[in-house]
């Protein structure tokens, strides 16, 4: 297995571990879309992934890196969700 390098940031939003053992995979050194562009770093694909009404599309990720950012952004807009009463009432209720 190979080694796990993990880096920790912090900012405005806090803090965040990135594992960048787990994000390209297949070492890809060009974009997919574009031969001609480097492979995105593992932060800036985290930095794009972490706004949640983002319409970004990740076409230069490959499939992997892609299905990692899309869960990314989906968490985020879920986080920004609001629950109405009834809904907190039957999550009380149900747990």
């Amino acid at each position: 297995m190979p080694a796990s390098r993990i880096s920790v940031r912090s900012g405005a939003n806090g803090s965040f571990v990135l594992r960048e053992s787990n994000f390209n995979r297949d070492r890809f050194v060009s974009a997919r879309d574009d031969l001609s562009r480097p492979y995105p770093k593992a932060e800036d694909v985290y930095l794009r992934s972490d706004n949640a009404s983002s319409e970004e599309e990740f076409t230069d990720l490959g499939l992997s890196d892609f299905f990692i950012a899309h869960r990314r952004v989906a968490r985020r807009k879920l986080d920004c969700l609001q629950l109405t009463a009834l809904q907190v009432s039957f999550s009380v209720l149900y747990s």
